[in-house]
């Protein structure tokens, strides 16, 4: 993954970024970093523990092949954006689910820059996967996006990574919801079973 070009301070496990086109929140950059490679590596190794609910419920959903349940919510920025936590709902409390560096799994997308990065959540068979597309860098004469897809299992309560993939290069914008349509605005754990 290559580095910010801008320097953030770190305020309850949140960061703020000192420019204005680029933000880093959680540890994660999703406005003006190329590659994502690096999200990919993550959590087998921290014990899971009830944590705080932050935002508000979004959606519940049940997945399917595991038994397990999961709660999302929103949570907006005062800068100008969203940050999305998945939850995995236990019997001992509600764990965040979060990378080896307790960044949310679902990426902060940033709504004062334009184009806006797309992210969805979906289920998976035990597990769920994250779905983003990002402007490709650099640009080329028409705009286009980069699609990537993490897939997790779920396993007691942790989020453990199967793997991450670049699914698309440069794909016109006129094809980015067709070919991808979990990507449509608004389309949260759409094909997940209900609990």
């Amino acid at each position: 993954m290559r580095e910010p070009q801008a320097h953030g301070v770190r305020r309850s496990g949140m960061r703020t970024v000192l420019g204005v086109t680029l933000l880093l929140v959680l540890g994660v950059v999703v406005a003006g970093c190329g590659d994502r490679g690096a999200r990919g590596q993550a959590s087998a190794g921290h014990a899971a523990r009830s944590s705080a609910v932050h935002g508000h419920p979004v959606a519940r959903a049940a997945v399917p092949g595991g038994g397990e349940r999961l709660l999302l919510t929103r949570q907006r920025h005062p800068r100008g954006g969203l940050q999305y936590h998945l939850y995995a709902v236990t019997g001992s409390g509600d764990v965040e689910l979060t990378d080896a560096e307790h960044n949310p799994v679902v990426p902060f997308i940033a709504t004062d820059t334009r184009p806006t990065t797309r992210v969805s959540v979906d289920c998976t068979d035990g597990g769920f996967e994250v779905t983003e597309a990002e402007p490709t860098k650099p640009s080329g004469v028409m705009f286009g996006w980069d699609v990537y897809r993490t897939s997790y299992r779920l396993d007691a309560g942790q989020a453990v990574p199967l793997r991450h993939q670049k699914l698309r290069s440069s794909l016109p914008d006129k094809s980015l919801v067709r070919e991808f349509p979990v990507l449509d605005r608004g389309r949260m754990l759409a094909s997940c079973a209900k609990p």
